[in-house]
């Protein structure tokens, strides 16, 4: 299930307008070079690594038409309005899976033009994370899944065999106004879940930690922006 919140707001005469976001869980086919059903979860016979396949499953999820819609919405503000789209996309970005990755967690040589990442990136939207952090390799900004130490680890994993880690919370923005973006932290904590086994920090991210209890199994991101 889809959800979508728009607010506009007035920063010192500056127009914005933030759609927050949480898009369709279901056919989560990142999964599928993993060796796992993106929908039932299940473990296949063999991985499937062929993008157009993995997308076409992908698409069942219709997070894409999500995006399309945000877009065609925008479409209609005032073009010297400042957007911003953030929240839970529950698919990967374009940008995370490329050459540099394809023999990395586990994604077994599979390129994959992400659609919610790629429309968006099309539509002049600026990634804020991978603007910060470009490198996929020693920043690859995991939001799911992570280690909490006050849930049992099997209710953490859906690929508890495969190294399932990914980017799939964003905060993207476009703007023809000036627009800079200092820091970039991604919120939680610092462990992983890899293999179904707790993953210590194996990254070079920058981390802002929870001081009591977290209460989800994503990591979330804070990012400043200054004009």
């Amino acid at each position: 299930m889809d959800g979508v919140f728009k607010s506009k707001i007035q920063v010192v005469e500056r127009n914005f307008t933030f759609y927050s976001i949480h898009l369709n869980n279901t056919n989560y086919s990142c999964y599928l070079p993993r060796g796992y059903d993106g929908v039932t979860w299940r473990k296949l016979d063999a991985p499937i690594v062929d993008a157009a396949s993995i997308l076409e499953a992908n698409r069942k999820g219709k997070r894409d038409e999500a995006i399309r819609d945000i877009i065609k919405d925008i479409d209609s503000e005032s073009k010297d309005a400042t957007i911003v789209i953030a929240g839970d996309f529950n698919e990967p970005s374009h940008l995370d899976w490329t050459h540099a990755t394809k023999d990395f967690f586990d994604h077994r040589e599979a390129i994959v033009p992400w659609d919610c990442s790629l429309l968006l990136t099309r539509a002049r939207f600026i990634d804020s994370f991978r603007e910060k952090y470009p490198d996929t390799t020693t920043h690859p900004g995991f939001t799911f899944p992570l280690f909490n130490k006050d849930v049992a680890i099997e209710k953490l994993t859906w690929a508890p065999l495969a190294d399932e880690r990914d980017r799939i919370d964003y905060v993207y923005y476009r703007t023809n106004k000036s627009f800079h973006v200092p820091t970039v932290k991604i919120v939680g904590p610092e462990e992983t879940v890899k293999f179904g086994k707790k993953q210590e920090q194996d990254s070079k991210d920058e981390f802002l930690l929870p001081k009591g209890i977290w209460p989800t199994d994503h990591k979330a991101l804070l990012v400043k922006f200054e004009f």
